[in-house]
């Protein structure tokens, strides 16, 4: 029976929403073990895709 993980925004936003560290990497282990089932909403999901576009967009006027 896999333990259900549910992550918030700022957990991601924490981490820089780099997905590849060491912690999201392990958690992609266990989910493809199937130890872990990684839950989610759309709530969430848009919330990190709109963080994502405004630091991209950020970073980009920088560089300008």
């Amino acid at each position: 029976m896999a333990i259900k993980v549910f992550i918030d925004t700022n957990i991601y936003e924490g981490a820089n929403f780099s997905f590849y560290n060491k912690q999201f990497s392990k958690l992609k282990e266990l989910t493809e073990e199937e130890s872990v089932e990684l839950l989610y909403n759309e709530i969430v999901y848009q919330e990190i895709y709109q963080h994502i576009v405004r630091k991209f967009n950020k970073s980009c006027f920088r560089i300008q």
